[in-house]
């Protein structure tokens, strides 16, 4: 592809983000304002600590570090942004400043807190197009990949307009994926700790990562990159407490950031095992269900039972290949079988989807279409925007979102099954 071209899509791909960006948000962003804004006038010193419901109505930050530095920086961006526009409107007038000035358009400021997301999406294409051609040599495929990512809205819309920051993390597990490839694995390794100090969920990966560096490397590579993980951990996040600790970080981690912001619902709206189970109820998964036993219990065994296979297949495989399918897995498994999931949880599975893409026979790619457009439906039947009328009607029959649910868990299942069918043969 053409560098010209490459970079008119790429600018096409940000104009269409920042566009929809100022459409609509999710409530979660209000969180996000809170936090960059606290920071911003009073230092990240002691941010876990401090009082959030009284004083913005919103939750203490259930963010790693990483995130919530994000946060700070665009909202800086924005009163830099602010303070131009009202100059410019000083000196000349138009439509433009008028709106923002004048109408205080509630949607701006949001707008901001969803940039680390947009430019991690275009981060992303890049980096599957730069993998993907490392693996296949082939331009079209690449290229495909590229486009995928840039315009499949199941992938886009979490991000520009909701302004979730799920694609944060995943940005820098595919870094650290193009660093494998390469077989820089103390990068890599930086890169996956990265993602983590992002978004806690992603430790999720972190397992797999090192069942397959264990396999390549060996026990010695595998300490080293472990030392060096847990040395950027404490420094990223020592910086926001206000005395040296050092078993200070691990707490908040365990203690505030990894319960996060979620439910205690079977199933927070995601069209997924439990969804058959329960349907819409809101019901909390400390409840009984078959012989008593809590549904939370029962996700974690599912889970856990998929987790210990996919970790055993890893190490056994040692390919990066097999390395991208455990999380692809994980995360399907994760979103399909536990308790307590949001809709958007899919969301990073169908990222990942692409890295094997030029590998993938019609059949998965068919089973990838189908996800992308389960997702959306699972994202819009949370939240009807745009509002169309004969759309929200056809979405409102509970049977026929669970038929869709068991088409979706069907490839899952054939997913799993066919994957790790293979590597068990080898």
């Amino acid at each position: 592809m053409k560098s010209s071209l490459f970079a008119l899509i790429l600018l096409l791909a940000i104009l269409m983000r920042l566009f929809i960006s100022v459409r609509l948000y999710s409530g979660d962003v209000n969180n996000h304002i809170a936090w960059g804004k606290e920071i911003t006038m009073f230092g990240i010193q002691g941010i876990y600590e401090r009082e959030f419901t009284e004083k913005y109505k919103v939750m203490p930050p259930t963010y790693p570090p990483i995130a919530i530095s994000l946060f700070a920086i665009s909202y800086e961006i924005y009163l830099q942004t602010i303070r131009i526009i009202y100059t410019v409107g000083r000196l000349a007038p138009s439509l433009f400043t008028d709106w923002v000035i004048s109408s205080g358009h509630p949607n701006f400021l949001p707008a901001f807190f969803k940039l680390p997301s947009i430019l991690a999406d275009i981060g992303i294409a890049v980096l599957l197009y730069q993998i993907t051609i490392r693996q296949t040599k082939s331009i079209n495929k690449s290229i495909s990949v590229f486009l995928l990512a840039l315009f499949n809205p199941a992938i886009w819309f979490n991000s520009a307009a909701w302004g979730q920051i799920e694609s944060i993390p995943i940005f820098f597990l595919l870094l650290g994926s193009l660093f494998l490839l390469e077989e820089r694995f103390l990068l890599s390794s930086i890169s996956v700790t990265l993602a983590i100090l992002t978004k806690q969920s992603a430790i999720i990966f972190l397992p797999f990562f090192f069942a397959y560096l264990f396999s390549k490397k060996g026990f010695f590579v595998s300490i080293k990159a472990l030392l060096l993980q847990l040395l950027i951990f404490l420094l990223v996040f020592l910086p926001f407490n206000n005395i040296f600790d050092l078993f200070w970080p691990f707490r908040i981690f365990m203690e505030k950031l990894s319960t996060g912001s979620g439910s205690d619902y079977v199933t927070d709206h995601a069209f997924n095992f439990w969804f058959l189970v329960v349907g819409s109820s809101k019901i909390p998964d400390s409840l009984g269900w078959l012989f008593g036993i809590p549904y939370s219990t029962y996700g974690s065994i599912f889970v856990g039972a998929a987790g210990i296979w996919l970790l055993i297949n890893t190490k056994k495989m040692a390919t990066i290949d097999y390395l991208w399918k455990a999380w692809i897995l994980i995360l399907l498994s994760t979103f399909f079988l536990a308790t307590r999931m949001h809709e958007r949880y899919l969301g990073p599975a169908l990222i990942l989807f692409l890295l094997p893409w030029g590998k993938w026979n019609r059949l998965i790619i068919l089973g990838y279409l189908y996800l992308s457009g389960f997702h959306l439906i699972n994202l819009y039947h949370n939240w009807w925007e745009p509002n169309i009328f004969w759309l929200i009607q056809l979405l409102s029959f509970e049977l026929g979102i669970k038929i869709l649910t068991v088409l979706a868990l069907g490839i899952y299942l054939m997913l799993l099954i066919k994957w790790t069918k293979n590597a068990t043969k080898t």
